[in-house]
């Protein structure tokens, strides 16, 4: 049998799809130890926004106004992974979670609002990072193809 391990990310290939991220972020709902790659948390955020869209075209259409009963079950459903993943992500630059509460403040505390987007800002730019290589007080880093590959040719065979 011939593994591919940039396809399969959990032999610790780089490529993660759409698909993957999505299945990967809602089986990890409110998991905010470990790390995650830059394509899982981008994707999950791409998804985020096209479900949106669909919540509000929904909403505009039934209710006949833009904020209504899907975009707020879409916004309360997806909060938590959401929050999540980025922390997650964060976890893969070796940066605590907690960042995630420096935006929350400004919103909080309105007279401080510009913390607020020097936070997104810091979250953006986090985000585009690449995780840091080998372990992080974290986690481990994702495994590397080949181990990954003779660890599935090891288990395949033991079955």
């Amino acid at each position: 049998m011939t593994i591919d391990p940039s396809a399969d990310p959990a032999l610790g290939g780089t490529h993660v799809g759409f698909g993957g991220a999505i299945a990967t972020c809602l089986r990890k709902y409110v998991v905010f130890r470990g790390r995650a790659r830059r394509p899982e948390y981008w994707y999950w955020l791409l998804f985020q926004v096209l479900l949106t869209i669909l919540a509000l075209a929904l909403d505009a259409a039934t209710v006949d106004r833009t904020w209504g009963p899907f975009h707020l079950a879409v916004d309360l459903g997806l909060f938590l992974p959401t929050v999540a993943v980025m922390v997650r992500r964060l976890h893969d630059t070796d940066t605590s979670g907690w960042w995630v509460v420096i935006p929350l403040i400004g919103i909080a505390i309105p007279p401080i609002a510009v913390i607020a987007l020097i936070g997104w800002i810091a979250l953006f730019v986090q985000t585009c990072r690449r995780g840091t290589a080998g372990a992080n007080r974290f986690g481990p880093e994702f495994a590397q193809p080949a181990d990954a590959v003779a660890a599935a040719e090891r288990s395949g065979a033991a079955s």
